[in-house]
Formats: C-alpha cells, structure tokens, sequence
C-alpha cells in the first residue's frame, strides 16, 4: 500500500487512477469488543475507522498498525480505563 493523502475529490481512501485502497480498511471488532464497549460498541467502531483513516494520515499510527487496531489499540486502553476510577 502506498501512503499518499486522500483524494480531494471526495474519494477519501481510494485511488481515482485506479481504485487501489491507500489506507487499509479497519478491521471488525475483535472478540470481546461487545462485552468490552457494550451498547457503546457503535461508537468504538466509528472512532477505529476514524482513527485507521484519519490516524494513519496524520501519523498517529502507521499503516501496519491498522490490522491490530483493535488488539493493540482500542481494546487494550478500553479494559485500563475502568481500572483507573
């Protein structure tokens, strides 16, 4: 995959050439994510895709990371957050 900046003419995460995916789609939810985030899990979906397109533009995370976003990223601060009330 190629790290270009997103298309201007609203084709954001594609190639107008030729179709080709610059930033990798995010992945479902891993297991667990539901009994993790519950009735908030839609939320935790969005903010993943947000953070696989937006994130990887912006460097937040690299392009390898986008695969293992929820493992690494999502998940693993979700089960420290109730740790630290």
């Amino acid at each position: 995959m190629r790290d270009v900046p997103p298309a201007q003419d609203g084709n954001s995460g594609t190639c107008p050439q030729d179709g080709e995916r610059l930033t990798p789609a995010p992945p479902a939810p891993a297991a667990g994510a539901a009994q993790v985030f519950g009735d908030r899990l839609v939320l935790a979906e969005q903010f993943t895709a947000l953070l696989a397109d937006s994130g990887v533009s912006h460097g937040l995370i690299g392009p390898r990371e986008v695969p293992r976003i929820w493992e690494r990223h999502v998940l693993n601060c979700a089960v420290i957050h109730p740790a630290q009330r």
